[in-house]
């Protein structure tokens, strides 16, 4: 299946595994003195800023566990990939109440307003650490929640029992994924020192089987990257391992 047939999948069992949650209060204690309930109170409006790299997937997530405790919500997309999610709004109108879910589509300066809007009660952000700072500090100036998922460096860890030409491309996999547009991808490995040659070489044989092409094409592994911005980026990353 393609990166975008995976995406539309993982929308509905995503949204299938939202709809079937129930928010209930909790008893923390009751006796003859007291009785102590611990509830979920909806906060209002909230306020979901997206990235490109599942463009549609993020913003379900976010509609997902808005709705289902009783928020409304205005989704900021991604300026490089508004479409799909202004589609999925046009295919589900019918099936929301009016004014639930908004979808708003515009630049840096839209997240920005979305942010520092005192009508906006939480801000559920996925993007880089960078953004992720500047919405945090102004978030601070109305008080709103604030939930951050931002980029990492994350590593895999091959073990001394490990076999290479296993691991090597399961490690692939995971780090080039969606041509490596994810956030949580491997981005470093640390290898035994002596099983380090035996890797390197699997990983290479790994590398070799990917097929490159038309991202919208069956049986592609690793289409285009999304946008100007993103591939001068990498390029500068790997003229900097080149270097090093």
């Amino acid at each position: 299946m393609s990166g975008a047939g995976q995406e539309i999948g993982g929308c509905g069992a995503f949204l299938g595994g939202f709809a079937g949650l129930k928010v209930e209060d909790t008893v923390l204690k009751d006796d003859e003195t007291e009785k102590v309930v611990e509830m979920h109170v909806p906060l209002g409006v909230i306020g979901g800023i997206c990235p490109w790299n599942f463009p549609l997937l993020m913003a379900v997530w976010k509609i997902g566990e808005s709705i289902m405790t009783g928020n409304t919500i205005v989704i900021k997309t991604s300026p490089f990939t508004p479409l799909v999610t202004n589609m999925w709004a046009e295919l589900v109108a019918d099936h929301i109440p009016k004014g639930v879910v908004n979808i708003l589509s515009g630049g840096n300066a839209a997240g920005a307003w979305l942010v520092d809007h005192p009508d906006i009660a939480k801000i559920s952000f996925t993007g880089s650490i960078a953004t992720g700072k500047k919405i945090q500090a102004a978030a601070a100036k109305t008080l709103k929640r604030v939930t951050l998922e931002l980029g990492g460096n994350d590593a895999a860890l091959v073990l001394d029992d490990a076999d290479p030409k296993k691991v090597a491309g399961e490690i692939l996999g995971h780090a080039m994924a969606n041509s490596g547009q994810v956030c949580i991808a491997v981005k470093r490995c640390f290898v035994p020192r002596a099983k380090y040659d035996d890797y390197i070489q699997a990983f290479k044989a790994a590398a070799g089987e990917q097929k490159v092409g038309d991202g919208f094409a069956e049986g592609v592994t690793m289409g285009p990257l999304n946008n100007k911005m993103q591939f001068d980026r990498v390029c500068e990353l790997l003229e900097d391992a080149k270097a090093r």
